[in-house]
């Protein structure tokens, strides 16, 4: 179990640096081996960061979020992929190398060469944030039975994404609750659903991707 975060501030009395601090220190239990986060100058400000649990290759240390120098995509990820050996051993044969053991980096080497279409190949379970730096544009992705949680809080003025929806709180808004029938929410599995109990907080859905434009301020499913 690991935790993801971003935050893209729209608003200059917002940094998206400390919105994401916040945010990991309340989901600090999902990843207690390593947390990390990097910021990029895109509006009033964009990071991208992870607590980190450490099960495949626990000896590979500064990999959240996963980058590579040169490279556009950094990854917050969360999960595992249950055939990262056979991905690794076909993207390798395309002369693809690897410079750690981890699952983590096989799920960021197989986006960065298929992009979308890499989820038809995933099994597994899994969250994950993708920033281009290029395009700028915020992927979140989720499993296909949707076993890893992942959230994202949209206005004018903030963009913000967390494993839980309990890190919002963190926020420097207010959270308001929902206007729903009781019936829609509480009668059935709650996972189903992309509104939650907060206003503005939505839920990625289980075998989708969303992708957030920071030009229009917009989610395209």
């Amino acid at each position: 179990m690991c935790g993801v975060v971003a935050a893209l501030s729209k608003d200059t009395e917002f940094d998206s640096k400390v919105i994401a601090e916040k945010m990991l220190s309340a989901i600090t239990h999902r990843g207690p081996d390593e947390r990390g986060y990097l910021s990029f100058q895109v509006d009033s400000g964009f990071t991208i960061g992870a607590n980190r649990l450490s099960v495949i290759g626990r000896g590979s240390n500064n990999i959240t979020p996963f980058h590579k120098s040169g490279r556009k995509f950094v990854l917050a990820y969360n999960g595992e992929l249950y055939n990262y050996r056979e991905i690794r051993k076909s993207l390798e044969s395309e002369g693809i190398t690897f410079q750690t053991d981890t699952d983590t980096e096989v799920f960021y080497e197989a986006w960065a060469k298929w992009q979308e279409k890499a989820l038809l190949i995933f099994n597994g379970m899994f969250a994950a944030v993708i920033y281009d730096q290029q395009s700028h544009d915020i992927t979140l992705v989720r499993d296909i039975s949707g076993q890893k949680p992942l959230y994202y809080y949209l206005t004018d003025r903030l963009f913000a994404v967390a494993s839980e929806a309990k890190a919002f709180q963190e926020l420097p808004v207010q959270l308001e609750i929902t206007e729903i029938a009781e019936n829609e929410f509480y009668e059935n599995f709650q996972h189903i659903h992309k509104t939650t109990l907060y206003k503005n907080v939505f839920q990625v859905l289980p075998a989708t991707f969303v992708k957030y434009n920071h030009i229009t301020n917009k989610v395209v499913e």
